[in-house]
């Protein structure tokens, strides 16, 4: 088998403001937060409007679950925080 590459994401989808609100939630930070949509958000390059990674051939090379975002992003925001961090493979989402 030669050199292969994988991408990773953790499991389901969001949007950038469904993360950033939830970064919001987590690290109890208060402010407004402003929906837009791709295209009010000029960028050089061309923005994919819906792009989601495959992640079968990655769980079944490497025999592994792939934990919820939430759940990572929770365990994220702990570690920066000091929180007290909770087992994420407890909270994976197959």
């Amino acid at each position: 088998m030669g050199v292969q590459t994988y991408h990773y994401s953790n499991n389901r989808e969001c949007s950038w403001y469904d993360f950033t609100n939830e970064i919001k939630k987590l690290a109890k930070i208060s402010c407004k937060i402003n929906h837009i949509s791709s295209s009010q958000y000029p960028t050089p390059a061309p923005i994919l409007y819906y792009s989601v990674m495959e992640k079968n051939k990655l769980k079944f090379d490497y025999q592994t679950s792939i934990p919820y975002w939430k759940a990572s992003l929770r365990a994220c925001i702990e570690l920066l925080l000091g929180v007290n961090y909770k087992n994420i493979n407890n909270m994976v989402d197959s």
